[in-house]
C-alpha cells in the first residue's frame, strides 16, 4: 500500500461523514452561500430603506422647524397688529368719550338757546302785549269822546292790530326749535321763487347739522352793554353748567336761516329731519326705518307742503346719508306718472342738487367705523340702525344701482349737481376720509362739478359767517344754481315733451309685444323634462362650452356652438339645463331660449315663431331696446302682425340687437334644430352668420347655441361644436339614469338590456 495512500483515505472518509458523495457536499455549499448573498442583498435593501427614512425623517423636521419658524413670525405679526388694533381701540374709545362730553356740552347749550329764545319771547310778548293794551285804551277814549266815526276807529284798531301781528316773535326759526324729524320751513320769503331743501345725514338732525357753534354772525354781540346793565337773565342762571372758554349760545350760526337769506333773498329756505340715531339702553328704542321708508315718507310730507304751488323749483343741499335719501326719493317720485300722479311734481320741479360728502359707492372707513363704534356703543349701552349702516357700505349693491340710475336721470333732466368732498380726515380713523373722493363724486362731468371743502366729514357743512372762506364756495355754486331756475318754465315745456314722446314710444312697444306673442310659446320647453340629479354638470366644464363664452375668443368662433346627438340621446334636456344655469349664474345677461317641436303648431315649428319668440324676450329682458323702437318703421302695426314676412322679423331682431347695450351680453339656447323645415333652418342658421359678424365689428357679445340630430347637413364657416356621443361625463348620465328609471332588476339579461340600451 502506498503511505500516501492512507490520508487521503482519511480525507475520503472525512467528506463521507454525512454520507454524501463530494459533489453534493459542495452543491450545498454553493446554495448556502448564495442563501447568504441574497441574506445580504435583504440587509442592504433594509440598510437603504432605513437610510431613506433617516433622509426623510431629517427633511420632515427640517420642514417642521421652518413651519414653526414661519408660525413664530406670523404669530409676532399678529401680536404687532393686536397690539395696534388695541391702541387704535383706545383711540376710538377716547374719541368717543370726548365727543359725548362735547354732546353733553351742546344739549346744555341748547337748554340755554330754549331759555334765552323763551326769555326774549316773554318779553317781547309782554312788550306787545302792553302796547296792545295802550292802543284799546286810546281807542276806547277817542269812541268815548265821540270824536271819530265808530266805524272808522274800528278800521283804525284794525291796523294797529295788524301792526302788532306783524310785530309777534317767529319763535319756529330760533335756536333749539325745529322739531328733530319732519319738515320745518326756516325762511318764508313773500314771493319765493324757489324751494332749498335741507336733509342732513347719518344721526343728524336738521338744526345742529347745519349749525356752527363758535360762528359770528354780525349782530352776535350788537346788544351785549344793554345787556349788561340789565339783571341776570334765566340764560345766564344757567351759564355755570358751561365749561370755561365755551362760547356763548348766541354766537351760534345756523347758516340755512342766518346766512342764506341774505345771499339768495327769493329763496323758500326749508330743512327735513328723520331718525337715524344711536339710542342709550336707558332712552327710547332705536329707529328701525330702512332708506327706502324714510324717502318714501319725505316724498309724500314734501308733496304736502309745496300743494299750493307744486311748480315752483326744487334745490336740495344734502349731507352724507341724505344724498341716499334724495336719490332714492327722486327714483320713486319719477316712477309715479300713471299712479300717484301728484307725486311725481317733485321729481318733475327738481332743478339741482347740492351733495355733501356722499357716499355715492359706499364708505369703506365707516366698515371700519362699524367694527369699532358698534363695540364703544354696545359697552355705553348704544344700539345702532343696521339696516342704516349697512346701506353705506362699499359692498352695498344698492348703492351702485342708484349710482347708475341717478346719473342718467340727471343728465336727461338737465340737473345741476355740485358735489363737496371732504379735504381732511378724522383723527379717530388716524387721519383717513370718511367718504374717499372717489366715492364722494358721481363721475359724471357734464352735469356734475366737484369741489372739495377745507373740513372733515364732520364739519365740511358748517360755517361761522358770510367771510367764512368756505361759505363763500357753497353760497356762489347755490346762486349759480339758483340762478338757472329762470329757465325753469322752458326746461319744463321740453320735459312735457320728452314726456309725451317716451310713453308713445312705451305705448308702441307695448302694443308690439302684445301682437309678437303667441300661444304655446314656451310650451315646447315646459315638457322637457328636468335634468337628472348631478347630470349635466360635467358639460360646464368642457373646454368647448367655456371658449364658446370667452369674450376673448369670439373673434375664432363668432359666438356659436353646435351640439349633436342621436336620437333619444337626451338633447333637448340638456339644453333645457344649461338654459337654465345659464339664466342662473350669467348675472346682467339676457339669456333668450327656443325649443322647436315638430308635434306643435305652426310658429312651434317654424322660424317665424323663432324670432317673434327672441324680439318679445329680448325687448322683455333688456327693456331700455324698447326706446328705440320709435325710430323703426315697423309696417302694418299692429294689425297685420300675421302677414309679417321672416325678413321683417329677422331686420328688427338684428335691431333689437344692436340697440343692446355692448357690456351686456345676449346667449341664446335654440333646440332642435331637426324639427324645423331644413330650408328654414339653412336661411336662420345664415342670417346669424351675418348677425354674428356685425356683432363682432360692433364689439355686442352674441351668442347662440344650437342643438339638433347629426343632420341637416349645414356646414357653419365659424363656430365650435360638440358631438355627445362619446362623452365620458354624457355616458355616465345615461347609464345614471337607466340604473334608477330601468328597474329590470341585476341579473345578467337586465345589464345586457341596458347596454344595449345605452348603446343605441
Amino acid at each position: 500500500m502506498d503511505p500516501n495512500e492512507a490520508p487521503l483515505r482519511g480525507k475520503k472518509r472525512v467528506y463521507d461523514v454525512a454520507g454524501k458523495p463530494k459533489e453534493e457536499a459542495q452543491e450545498e455549499m454553493v446554495k448556502l452561500i448564495n442563501k447568504m448573498a441574497e441574506h445580504m442583498q435583504s440587509v442592504t435593501r433594509a440598510v437603504e430603506r432605513l437610510e431613506a427614512n433617516l433622509a426623510e425623517m431629517k427633511t420632515t423636521i427640517e420642514e417642521v422647524g421652518k413651519t414653526a419658524t414661519t408660525q413664530y413670525g406670523q404669530l409676532k405679526l399678529a401680536i404687532g397688529e393686536t397690539r395696534k388694533d388695541h391702541k387704535l381701540f383706545m383711540g376710538i374709545t377716547k374719541e368717543a368719550l370726548r365727543n359725548l362730553d362735547k354732546q353733553t356740552a351742546e344739549s346744555i347749550d341748547e337748554i340755554n338757546e330754549n331759555a334765552a329764545a323763551i326769555e326774549g319771547s316773554l318779553e317781547a310778548t309782554d312788550a306787545l302785549f302792553q302796547k296792545f293794551v295802550n292802543k284799546t285804551d286810546e281807542g276806547m277814549g277817542r269812541l268815548r269822546q265821540g270824536s271819530l266815526d265808530n266805524a272808522e276807529e274800528i278800521e283804525r284798531l284794525k291796523l294797529d292790530m295788524e301792526q302788532l301781528k306783524r310785530e309777534l316773535p317767529k319763535t319756529s326759526g330760533a335756536a333749539g326749535g325745529i322739531p328733530s324729524s319732519g319738515l320745518t320751513t326756516v325762511f318764508d320769503p313773500s314771493e319765493p321763487s324757489i324751494d332749498i331743501v335741507f336733509v342732513h345725514g347719518f344721526t343728524g338732525h336738521p338744526e345742529r347739522t347745519w349749525t356752527n357753534k363758535k360762528g359770528n354772525r354780525l349782530d352776535a354781540n350788537a346788544n351785549e352793554e344793554d345787556d349788561a346793565a340789565q339783571p341776570p337773565s334765566k340764560t345766564r342762571k344757567l351759564n355755570f353748567l358751561l365749561q370755561p372758554g365755551r362760547c356763548s349760545p348766541a354766537h351760534a350760526v345756523f347758516w340755512p336761516r342766518d346766512l342764506l337769506p341774505q345771499s339768495i333773498p327769493d329763496a323758500r329756505v326749508l330743512t327735513y329731519g328723520y331718525d337715524t340715531n344711536i339710542r342709550h339702553w336707558i332712552g327710547p328704542a332705536a329707529s328701525r326705518s330702512t332708506i327706502y321708508d324714510i324717502a318714501w315718507d319725505f316724498l309724500v310730507t314734501l308733496e304736502a307742503d309745496r300743494r299750493s304751488d307744486p311748480s315752483r323749483p326744487l334745490l336740495f343741499v344734502v349731507h352724507s346719508l341724505g344724498g341716499i335719501v334724495i336719490k332714492e326719493m327722486l327714483r320713486r317720485s319719477s316712477g309715479c306718472q300713471l299712479g300717484q300722479s301728484h307725486l311725481h311734481q317733485v321729481f318733475e320741479s327738481t332743478t339741482g342738487i347740492m351733495f355733501f360728502g356722499t357716499p355715492h359707492s359706499g364708505a369703506d372707513p365707516l366698515g371700519f367705523l362699524r367694527r369699532t363704534t358698534e363695540l364703544v356703543a354696545t359697552i355705553a349701552g348704544f344700539s345702532v340702525p343696521q339696516q342704516i349702516v349697512n346701506s353705506l357700505l362699499p359692498s352695498s349693491d344698492r348703492l351702485r344701482e342708484l349710482r347708475d340710475e341717478f346719473v342718467p336721470m340727471a343728465h336727461r333732466e338737465g340737473w345741476f349737481i355740485h358735489s363737496f368732498q371732504e379735504q381732511q380726515g378724522l383723527k379717530a380713523l388716524n387721519g383717513r376720509k370718511v367718504v374717499d373722493d372717489t366715492s364722494s363724486y358721481l363721475n359724471s362731468p357734464n352735469v356734475e362739478i366737484t369741489e372739495h371743502i377745507a373740513r372733515n366729514h364732520m364739519d365740511m357743512y358748517r360755517f361761522t359767517g358770510h367771510d367764512d372762506v368756505e361759505y363763500k364756495k357753497v353760497v356762489k355754486a347755490l346762486q349759480r344754481m339758483a340762478s338757472n331756475v329762470k329757465d325753469q318754465g322752458q326746461t319744463r315745456r321740453r320735459r312735457a315733451t320728452a314726456a309725451q314722446e317716451s310713453a308713445l314710444r312705451e305705448n308702441q312697444a307695448q302694443m308690439l309685444l302684445e301682437v309678437l306673442r303667441f300661444d304655446q310659446i314656451d310650451s315646447r320647453q315646459m315638457s322637457i323634462k328636468k335634468a337628472h340629479a348631478k347630470s349635466c354638470k360635467w358639460f360646464l366644464t368642457k373646454s368647448e362650452y367655456l371658449h364658446w363664452l370667452e369674450a376673448a375668443r369670439v373673434n375664432e368662433h363668432h359666438g356659436f356652438l353646435w351640439i349633436k346627438g342621436k336620437p333619444g340621446a337626451g338633447k333637448s334636456t340638456f339644453m333645457k339645463y344649461i338654459f337654465a344655469n345659464a339664466k342662473r349664474t350669467m348675472g346682467t345677461a339676457a339669456v333668450l331660449s327656443f325649443f322647436f317641436n315638430a308635434r306643435g303648431g305652426t310658429l312651434e315649428r317654424s322660424t317665424t315663431g323663432l324670432f317673434r319668440s327672441l324680439i318679445i324676450q329680448l325687448l322683455e329682458r333688456i327693456p331700455e331696446t324698447q326706446r328705440g323702437l320709435g325710430d323703426l318703421n315697423l309696417p302694418g302695426l299692429p294689425t297685420s302682425i300675421d302677414h309679417w314676412s321672416v325678413e321683417t322679423l329677422k331686420e328688427l331682431f338684428g335691431h333689437v340687437v344692436q340697440m343692446s347695450k355692448q357690456n351686456r351680453p345676449i346667449i341664446c339656447f335654440i333646440d332642435a334644430l331637426d324639427e324645423c323645415d331644413e330650408q328654414e333652418v339653412r336661411d336662420m342658421i345664415s342670417y346669424f352668420e351675418y348677425l354674428g359678424e356685425l356683432c363682432v365689428s360692433s364689439d355686442i357679445r352674441f351668442h347662440v347655441c344650437f342643438s339638433s340630430r347629426h343632420y341637416p347637413h349645414i356646414t357653419q364657416r365659424l363656430g365650435l361644436s360638440l358631438v355627445l356621443e362619446g362623452q365620458e361625463g354624457h355616458n355616465e348620465d345615461i347609464a345614471s339614469y337607466l340604473n334608477t328609471e330601468l328597474r329590470i332588476g341585476h341579473s345578467r339579461i337586465a345589464e345586457e338590456v341596458r347596454a344595449q340600451v345605452q348603446e343605441k
